[in-house]
């Protein structure tokens, strides 16, 4: 896997850098509707700095939930449907999603 200049790991005495990956990571969680209001420090007014490691698990966490919303859109149930219901319409896609995101999406 190759990282631009921005996904890598970056010094903490690299503000220029630092500033560049803290608003890519800023960017790239409001597109997909996630806050970032708890991982800066208050007050502190320094900027925080995300590694590789925090990056792809951003991004990770952003499939599996894109994963379950589109499950969600595609078996078309409430949350009040019959366990036996919703467990039916999920067996349909089995092979398609994670058994362990099919699980969480119900």
């Amino acid at each position: 896997m190759t990282y631009t200049d921005q996904e890598k790991p970056l010094s903490s005495h690299s503000t220029d850098r630092a500033g560049q990956s803290s608003n890519y990571v800023q960017n790239a969680a409001s597109a997909h509707g996630l806050s970032t209001a708890g991982r800066r420090p208050s007050g502190s007014g320094r900027k925080r700095t995300y590694t590789v490691k925090e990056y792809d698990a951003l991004l990770r966490r952003v499939a599996k939930l894109e994963n379950m919303v589109a499950i969600l859109q595609t078996v078309g149930l409430t949350v009040h449907a019959p366990l036996k219901e919703r467990l039916g319409e999920l067996e349909l896609l089995y092979g398609q999603y994670d058994v362990h995101t099919l699980c969480e999406a119900i």
